[in-house]
């Protein structure tokens, strides 16, 4: 009667819900003089990805949310999604860093 539907790994689930968040929730921040700062719920997902299945599929998901981010309209098109990517990026690898030292000794 339902078919089942094909079984995808979970960084691309992960990614694109980061992705719709992204585009959906868009939170001004007000703070006088960085008018262009907002609260950006989809890396949630990225680090949550991150905390629950691994460095790995925090740091696939990552990639996917700015892969999926490069289609979507933003003011900067490349520029915008690259510095979120790195961002990101470098905050997970800090996390995966200060675990491996913090746990490791």
């Amino acid at each position: 009667m339902f078919r089942e539907l094909p079984h995808l790994p979970e960084p691309l689930y992960l990614g694109a819900l980061a992705a719709v968040i992204a585009f959906l929730i868009q939170i001004p921040y007000p703070v006088p003089g960085f008018t262009f700062l907002q609260i950006d719920l989809a890396e949630i997902v990225d680090v949550l990805a991150f905390l629950l299945f691994g460095p790995a599929v925090g740091l696939l998901t990552t990639l996917i949310h700015y892969l999926v981010l490069n289609f979507l309209p933003t003011a900067s098109p490349i520029f915008g999604p690259l510095l979120k990517l790195f961002g990101v990026t470098s905050m997970l690898l800090g996390m995966c860093w200060d675990t491996e030292f913090t746990l490791g000794s």
